[in-house]
């Protein structure tokens, strides 16, 4: 009897080990189960966070970009407000915070040797008093970033770091023309939160802060250039600003009906700008758009002169 007992004792622990040992397994293939699915779904979240935060990133550089270069082809004849900052002021801002910031405290800047002076406010007079021609007001029209939460969120990408923003100055020659341009660019470090690495791939437009205007003056109509040798073309534009002007004298141009002349215009500031012709009898004015897209090339923009009136 005790024989038999102890037999079947044995056959049940045996049982139990095995049912335990199953169990157990099972429990384990569920866990790395569980553990697998768990690492995809966190991958996955992952993924999606940073391309979400790639998404928002490239928004506010967008975003950037149109507060700086503005939208000015929306309206050829405006006078105050979308030109955005540089078409405003005349120049790149020296730093992000002056989008927001009149004087701004930060003393980074995005070239060592670019830090002008802080711009007056935005206005279209000039002390004496002076209309500014064409009415084109200019100045500080801040704050340019207006749609954020945080007070420096145009300062700092989808991951909390700044973004780098750099505006060298070069000089070229265009058409046989030397064309000094500065060139802004803002990029974000992406998500490892540094520069120069290989995920430094988030980066605005370039913005090209001036251009050559070539201007082309057609001889034509009733009422020709009274004195065919001199017709003076000015162009008015921000300096930093404050209202600024080029004259340009064409002296080749003939009484022939159809005879053209060029006036030249180098290195002018992107924006909105205001161009008069004076050919004696009459004079002409007309509004001209710089854009950001094409502002390091040559713009050239044909005028007939015997028409009046604006353009």
């Amino acid at each position: 009897m005790f024989i038999v007992r102890a037999l079947k004792h044995a056959a049940t622990r045996r049982s139990l080990d095995a049912a335990g040992g199953f169990a157990l397994i099972t429990l384990v293939v569920a866990l790395m189960g569980f553990i697998g699915i768990a690492f995809v779904i966190t991958t996955v979240a992952f993924l999606d966070a940073t391309v979400a935060k790639e998404e928002q990133t490239r928004r506010q550089l967008d975003k950037l970009i149109e507060v700086i270069a503005g939208v000015p082809e929306a309206n050829p004849t405006i006078t105050q407000g979308t030109g955005g900052f540089l078409g405003d002021i005349g120049r790149l801002p020296k730093n992000l915070e002056e989008l927001n910031e009149q004087s701004p405290s930060s003393q980074t800047l995005c070239d060592a040797g670019f830090n002008p002076a802080a711009a007056p406010a935005f206005h279209s007079v000039d002390a004496g008093p002076t209309n500014h021609r064409g009415k084109i007001g200019m100045g500080w029209n801040g704050p340019y970033y207006k749609e954020m939460i945080f007070t420096d969120e145009h300062l700092r990408d989808a991951w909390g770091v700044k973004f780098r923003y750099t505006c060298p100055e070069t000089t070229r020659t265009e058409d046989g023309v030397s064309l000094t341009v500065r060139t802004g660019q803002i990029t974000s470090a992406g998500k490892d939160g540094l520069f120069d690495t290989a995920d430094d791939n988030i980066k605005a437009d370039a913005i090209h802060d001036r251009g050559h205007l070539f201007l082309t003056i057609t001889q034509g109509g009733a009422d020709k250039a009274a004195n065919p040798n001199q017709v003076t073309v000015s162009l008015y534009y921000a300096s930093n600003g404050e209202q600024a002007s080029l004259a340009s004298m064409i002296t080749s141009i003939n009484t022939d009906e159809g005879a053209e002349a060029v006036a030249v215009f180098a290195s002018v500031p992107a924006g909105v700008r205001f161009l008069q012709i004076d050919f004696g009898s009459n004079k002409k004015e007309l509004y001209h758009t710089f854009l950001k897209s094409n502002i390091a090339n040559e713009i050239n923009v044909k005028i007939p002169l015997g028409q009046g009136g604006k353009g």
